[in-house]
């Protein structure tokens, strides 16, 4: 029987599978790393503590000599220590406990003599996370500093070019589209179901995970075959289809290290080109004769999660949110010392110094400070042991969305998401899909 795919991210379900491995195996050891409580929840002050289980086969193996550290989420102080395997495989980590809101994070190194080679894993352990707020508040002009940004993108004429493109699917038409905006070009591919009526569709949007490549095909053809208009577009406003030498070219050269650009002045910053860009791809859907005018969801994962929330934040007729793994979450989070979400602007030296024109202009770009402005729905989606994106930084920008809301808490899971959770995402849609059609 064939696995079915949910078409929320077709694309990356590999990448997810492969990011959420339970277990981890070098040679004929296997080796698992959690929390002791099911679930991995915690009260403020309550204990916690980790199990590392070591097999052989089927056997457990003892005598396994492995380092372990345990942090606030990756911040310091780091406590480690040095520890091996009992008779049945396994060791315990006394983690303490935290005694305000967060996740200790617990890294191991297992040694094999056999190979003589280390594997780390990663688990992490959550103490009340829907009371953890952002290192510093929403900026007093932050809205009126977006207000701004976007009356002036609306003096940008859009110029939309559509070219129809073939597609696998007889009942979608698909278009490779681009658009003027803000410093450059909106790219991607946009479809739309054969013959749709005007005013018939709902419209969703799928910004992009971090990285250089084309627009993808394949998560707006499988909606649009479910009756939405849909568009995917690229981060950075480069043509679709090219070679894969192409992107690379370009990540190596005038793309490498995109996400720093500008990063200590707020008008300079490669998130402000980005968001605008964002928002005119918004503006795309919203121009599209066979939108409903009504239904407006943008879905994304890790830097595609952090534009969903500025989506949401942005633009008040976006109607529902899903944001999984967020990155660009709490850059202040240093503030309430912890480590802030990927791109990682802010990092304290080993004095605690830290660049303040980044620690100012950073909170601009905040996702956290998008999500306080949030008017539709939203699903959130984090994993305990992810180290890209931690859960501390993505429950900051959680506590700030004041509409109606749900997460999943991934216990084991890393910075991928399952495809189970993907599918979650795609009920919790049309779910939202269904009540805003019933208030006709």
């Amino acid at each position: 029987m064939k696995k079915k795919i949910y078409p929320i991210l077709a694309a990356i379900t590999a990448i997810a599978a492969f990011a959420f491995a339970e277990t981890q195996s070098d040679g004929d050891l296997k080796m698992r790393l959690k929390a002791s409580r099911d679930g991995s929840l915690y009260k403020m002050g309550e204990p916690a503590e980790f199990v590392l289980e070591i097999s052989n086969g089927d056997k457990p193996q003892g005598g396994i000599r492995f380092w372990s550290s345990v942090s606030k989420d990756g911040a310091s102080p780091v406590v480690s220590n040095r520890g091996i395997t009992d008779k049945d495989g396994k060791a315990v980590i006394k983690a303490g406990t935290l005694n305000e809101p967060g996740v200790l994070r617990c890294a191991v190194g297992v040694y094999n003599p056999e190979t003589k080679k280390e594997t780390q894993l990663l688990a992490g352990a959550g103490f009340e996370l829907e009371k953890i707020r952002p290192g510093l508040p929403v900026p007093e002009d932050f809205a009126e500093y977006w207000k701004a940004q976007k009356r002036m993108l609306s003096e940008i004429p859009m110029n939309a070019d559509m070219k129809e493109v073939p597609c696998d699917n007889k009942n979608v038409e698909l278009f490779d589209i681009k658009a003027d905006t803000f410093k450059g070009l909106l790219t991607g591919y946009y479809a739309r179901p054969k013959g749709a009526k005007p005013k018939s569709c709902p419209a969703i949007l799928f910004p992009h995970g971090a990285g250089v490549r084309s627009s993808g095909k394949g998560a707006p053809v499988a909606w649009a075959a479910q009756g939405y208009i849909a568009l995917d577009y690229n981060a950075h406003g480069i043509p679709n289809g090219k070679s894969k030498e192409f992107y690379d070219e370009l990540a190596k050269k005038d793309l490498k290290d995109y996400r720093y650009i500008g990063a200590d002045n707020r008008d300079n910053s490669f998130f402000r080109v980005l968001y605008l860009r964002t928002m005119r791809a918004l503006e795309f859907l919203m121009e599209q004769p066979e939108w409903d005018g009504k239904i407006l969801i943008v879905n994304g994962t890790s830097q595609g999660g952090g534009q969903a929330l500025a989506a949401g934040g942005l633009c008040d007729k976006v109607t529902f949110v899903a944001a999984f793994v967020p990155a660009m979450c709490d850059h202040n989070g240093i503030a309430a010392g912890r480590v802030c979400g990927w791109p990682n602007l802010l990092r304290a030296d080993k004095y605690g110094a830290y660049d303040k024109s980044v620690y100012e202009a950073s909170r601009y770009f905040d996702a956290a400070n998008f999500a306080s402005m949030i008017k539709g729905d939203a699903f959130v989606t984090t994993g305990l042991r992810d180290n890209v994106c931690p859960p501390s930084s993505v429950f900051a920008a959680y506590s700030n969305i004041k509409s109606p809301k749900s997460f999943r808490i991934v216990e084991e899971g890393s910075h991928g998401v399952p495809q189970e959770v993907y599918a979650e995402g795609a009920e919790k849609i049309k779910e939202h899909v269904k009540k805003m059609r019933s208030k006709n």
